[in-house]
């Protein structure tokens, strides 16, 4: 039952309390005297969803009044995880809520299934960069889900490309197994070329949609990792990535990732208990001008690829 305040002064309010409530008039105008379960309308209407679920989020905790935006509510990174699988899993989209356009499902006898969140959360980061927020917090916890307590800003130290990959696929369910597909809890891009008993993934001769690309640096002990989205006209494999050049982006490379020929292809690889289907294999439509039309068309604001892969 509980509602947003409206906010209004009371004659034993202080100055600062008073200021406060000014901005909150303000921030939340769309908001005021509105229950919860519209606020959750608000979200949608409002084309400002974080600024209104952070306020549902706040009122549910108790929002004080002179609380202004800190604190964040109680588990607040944990709560957009939430909402975004949410939207995820039940197929969210603005203009078939509208009546605008039918949905279509994508089965999970589909093509990689994992490449569904890949993407929205490429959309989601918009190109930002590991330095900032939200992509900071993000790369973060990708390096954590691979027990690892370094920073993504760590240069060396923190490279998070497989993190990415691992924790995408750890979050995407086989059907038949009710559990994640397999694969390895590892920011080491080269973990899947190892033995097959001793990590969950499996080697193909041929790339398919969505299978992990793996190039390994010329010191034999690290290298990069991405997913496969498509090719190039000229044959180049367009990788779906985190941690190229500091974000999740799109990027095209051939036998090496750079002119440097530091990092050399390696080979091909999906998680082991995935079984490949005809629907997987690349067609003409998985070829593309080039990576750029990619970043364009999922909203990421990126300069031309460096080929900087950590």
């Amino acid at each position: 039952f509980k509602r947003v305040s409206t906010w209004g002064d009371k004659k034993d309010d202080s100055t600062k309390i008073r200021e406060v409530k000014a901005w909150k008039r303000e921030r939340f105008s769309k908001g005021l005297d509105q229950s919860l379960n519209r606020l959750a309308l608000v979200m949608e209407e409002s084309g400002e969803e974080e600024n209104y679920f952070w306020l549902q989020s706040k009122i549910l905790n108790g929002y004080s009044p002179g609380h202004k935006d800190k604190p964040d509510p109680h588990g607040w990174e944990k709560r957009k995880e939430g909402l975004r699988k949410l939207k995820t899993w039940f197929k969210y989209d603005k203009a078939v809520c509208k009546g605008e356009k039918e949905l279509e499902f994508i089965s999970a006898k589909g093509r990689a299934p994992w490449m569904e969140l890949a993407e929205s959360i490429a959309k989601e980061m918009k190109g930002c960069k590991e330095g900032k927020e939200p992509m900071y917090s993000n790369a973060k916890k990708y390096l954590q889900y691979c027990g690892l307590k370094t920073k993504p800003t760590d240069g060396e130290k923190g490279p998070w490309c497989a993190a990415f990959m691992n924790w995408v696929i750890g979050q995407t369910i086989n059907p038949k197994t009710n559990m994640p597909y397999n694969h390895a809890k590892s920011a080491a891009s080269l973990a899947p070329t190892k033995d097959a008993t001793k990590n969950n993934y499996k080697q193909i001769s041929e790339p398919i949609y969505g299978c992990l690309v793996v190039y390994k640096h010329s010191n034999g002990s690290n290298g990069h990792t991405g997913f496969l989205m498509g090719k190039t006209k000229d044959g180049r494999y367009i990788l779906l990535g985190g941690n190229q050049d500091d974000t999740i982006r799109f990027d095209a490379y051939g036998e090496y990732t750079s002119k440097s020929k530091i990092k050399k292809l390696y080979g091909f690889y999906v998680p082991k208990d995935y079984e490949i289907k005809d629907q997987d294999k690349l067609t003409d439509n998985d070829i593309y001008e080039s990576a750029k039309i990619l970043n364009i068309k999922f909203g990421i604001i990126a300069e031309p690829s460096t080929g900087k892969t950590n």
